[in-house]
């Protein structure tokens, strides 16, 4: 791969980034986060431009017989305290390419890098926190604070019919016809702030959740669908431009719901956080 020998004596390998996700599995920082629910405008995400904020998140291996690379979406958060720039991820595309042996042999190069809208790559150096039930983990990176811009991030969860907008990506070939996509990152990739709203929350066993009760609101379901490589990335409040939830997928319940987003809602990554 070409990128190695230039992040070669810097990388942290990927093998050790899937231990430290089990070693910090529900791990509390030592910072607080703040709590965002109506950033300034100044803060707040705005859908007619790119923002560095939003990422590409690219495990990587290879070895002499075999090349594997495993893309998601991401966005840096602000965490005061902490000298690195802190990147929130999906952790399912972490176990797809924990199931592949290619980063456990003996000859591979491995890593996890953060690919921005301009081309900037940086490395991953360490697993912050990881809360896997969430599909949830916390990427510090080999760059100070400051390197990269943050998204404001909301602990509260948004009332069902909420607009929202998902950053949606294209991973290759033509998009998806009606809707406005824009140029990402060097041509390569093309991305979208796809307007929906929230559809409901559902709890753990699967049941549906209400905001403002006692109910654990374990999942975000919302419009519209997300497509492949979206997953990690922000969904954001239309109205305040702060994070809500983030994408991981979707599902089919009935006939009647049909497809719908399947997410994270933001509330869990105060759950890593000594504030919450």
């Amino acid at each position: 791969m070409k990128e190695f020998p230039r992040f070669a004596a810097t990388c942290t390998p990927f093998g050790d980034l899937v231990e430290q996700y089990d070693q910090m599995s529900g791990n509390v920082l030592d910072f607080s986060l703040p709590y965002e629910p109506s950033p300034a405008s100044s803060r707040g995400v705005r859908f007619d431009r790119t923002n560095d904020a939003v990422v590409i998140v690219a495990h990587v291996a290879s070895d002499v017989f075999e090349h594997k690379v495993s893309l998601c979406s991401g966005f840096a958060i602000d965490v005061p305290g902490h000298k690195n720039s802190v990147i929130v991820s999906c952790a399912h595309t972490l176990e797809m390419m924990r199931s592949n042996d290619v980063h456990k042999s003996p000859s591979a190069k491995s890593a996890t890098l953060i690919v921005t809208p301009s081309m900037q790559i940086y490395p991953v150096s360490a697993m912050l926190s990881s809360l896997p039930r969430s599909d949830l983990v916390l990427y510090s990176l080999q760059t100070s604070l400051g390197s990269l811009a943050t998204l404001p991030v909301n602990p509260y969860p948004a009332p069902a019919g909420t607009s929202l907008r998902a950053h949606l990506v294209s991973l290759g070939g033509a998009p998806k016809p009606g809707r406005s996509w824009q140029t990402w990152t060097a041509g390569a990739i093309q991305s979208h702030w796809a307007a929906g709203q929230v559809l409901s929350y559902r709890d753990r066993a699967g049941r549906e959740s209400k905001p403002g009760t006692y109910d654990t609101l374990a999942h975000i379901l919302y419009s519209p669908i997300p497509t492949p490589g979206s997953s990690g990335g922000p969904i954001v409040d239309e109205e305040s431009g702060a994070v809500i939830g983030m994408v991981t997928g979707h599902e089919r319940s009935n006939r009647v719901e049909g497809h719908r987003g399947f997410g994270t809602p933001a509330e869990a990554i105060f759950h890593v956080s000594k504030s919450c």
